[in-house]
């Protein structure tokens, strides 16, 4: 299984945690992620930039 080997891997380099996100479109994703014993951490935020927001220059 993919996700037990990337646990593997995080717990071989002792890394804190791993974290990944899924749409709240993906109910199969959020009952898989879940069947890992792994919650939704509320206290999280996905943020994006696409398509023009992109080329545009921070202004200030």
């Amino acid at each position: 299984m993919v996700m037990q080997a990337l646990f593997d891997v995080a717990a071989k380099h002792r890394c804190s945690r791993v974290e990944w996100h899924a749409d709240d479109d993906n109910p199969d994703a959020m009952r898989f992620y879940a069947g890992l014993g792994s919650e939704p951490d509320p206290s999280k935020h996905f943020y994006r930039a696409s398509g023009d927001r992109l080329a545009r220059k921070f202004t200030g």
